[in-house]
């Protein structure tokens, strides 16, 4: 199985010359959206500050990080720790294991293949992210893989809100609002590997 990449920051570059600032809105229904107004209606009304870093490249774009919270260092690393002892086990995974793996990596591929896709054309890749995650969700799985397999079907559906927001929107917006949901899938995917359980007697 490939290795995730364990890095604690996501940086993206986009222009500068469309914020102001950004928004994060929860609504009564739980659903986080950003705006480049205040909230209406919502339960939470946090302003995003956007830094500047150094020009990138030929200076025409910049790398933009928001102040969303910082990806725990330790949880990170116990992540990680959990994630190469789960995969050297090996054979002696379990079929529900190995089913739950399976669909995070086809799921990494459909989601890679997104990523290099332009925007008019991502309805294809979606589509694929979209079947890999309702298989994943279908599953039967013991008892005792159930919270990992929550866990994994959390973070595709991140990621998917990532790429259907993306593809819906334009311009630094969009980009804005994939950097955060990547932000809360890499906080996601840390959770998955610490729910998956090293041992399981099919409860």
């Amino acid at each position: 199985m490939k290795l995730i990449r364990l890095t604690p920051f996501i940086a993206l570059v986009i222009s500068t010359n469309v914020f102001g600032a950004v928004y994060k809105c929860t609504m009564p229904d739980g659903k986080v959206v950003y705006n480049q107004t205040p909230c209406q209606d919502s339960s939470e009304n946090k302003e995003l500050k956007i830094q500047k870093a150094s020009p990138a490249g030929s200076g025409s774009s910049y790398e933009m990080y928001t102040n969303l919270p910082a990806l725990d260092e330790a949880k990170i690393k116990l992540s990680a720790k959990r994630q190469m002892e789960i995969i050297h086990k090996g054979d002696a995974n379990p079929s529900d294991l190995k089913a739950l793996l399976d669909a995070k990596k086809r799921f990494e591929d459909a989601h890679e293949l997104a990523t290099r896709t332009p925007r008019i054309s991502l309805a294809g890749p979606i589509t694929r992210m979209q079947d890999v995650r309702q298989t994943a969700e279908r599953q039967p799985v013991a008892g005792c893989y159930q919270k990992a397999q929550e866990a994994l079907v959390k973070w595709m559906n991140t990621l998917l809100d990532k790429m259907t927001g993306f593809m819906s929107g334009s311009g630094s917006t969009a980009d804005l609002y994939a950097s955060t949901k990547n932000l809360e899938a890499m906080d996601q995917e840390y959770d998955f590997w610490l729910s998956v359980p090293m041992e399981c007697n099919g409860q």
